[in-house]
């Protein structure tokens, strides 16, 4: 078996090689167009892409962070009538920041660092993670087995999805 993204990452003899590393891990997530399966942990039903990120960025306990937030998700949803909304993940210096935003947010510039400003509606610190890549973003969007969505309750589950995928 080859070792993981973050493995080679984490191995990396240069910090030039390990920059290379992370952006040949960002292109590869980036390489996901739609998926073939959904994994399901609870609520939350995840795409090829992301369970590739959870794998490969050896990075299982985000998932497990993305479950622990869907009846939050769902919640913010019925409130703003968004469905489209966005997790992120920063890491610096292996402190991380999980935000949630209750829209979609296609440039990550624009979460951590860059203008306009958009507050998220929930935070939580990670105290420590050795998450190989500085920043990630997830979509999230509501997972119905109807047609037609009428309110939240018709809703499953959120889909969590690499942009890339969405």
């Amino acid at each position: 078996m080859s070792a993981t993204f973050k493995t080679r990452i984490e191995d990396a003899e240069t910090e030039a090689t390990r920059k290379r590393l992370q952006e040949k891990f960002r292109e590869h997530l980036q390489s996901h167009i739609g998926t073939s399966t959904y994994r399901r942990r609870g609520r939350l039903y995840y795409t090829d892409g992301v369970c590739e990120l959870a794998e490969e960025g050896e990075a299982h306990w985000l998932v497990t962070v993305l479950m622990s937030y869907v009846d939050a998700v769902l919640g913010e949803m019925q409130e703003t009538g968004l469905e489209r909304h966005t997790a992120t993940l920063a890491v610096d210096n292996r402190q991380g920041t999980f935000r949630l935003y209750d829209r979609w947010l296609p440039d990550p510039e624009v979460v951590h660092g860059g203008s306009p400003k958009v507050t998220p509606y929930r935070t939580q610190a990670i105290p420590y993670t050795d998450f190989p890549l500085p920043r990630v973003k997830i979509v999230l969007g509501p997972k119905t087995s109807s047609p037609v969505v009428r309110s939240i309750q018709d809703v499953d589950g959120i889909i969590a999805s690499l942009p890339s995928e969405s």
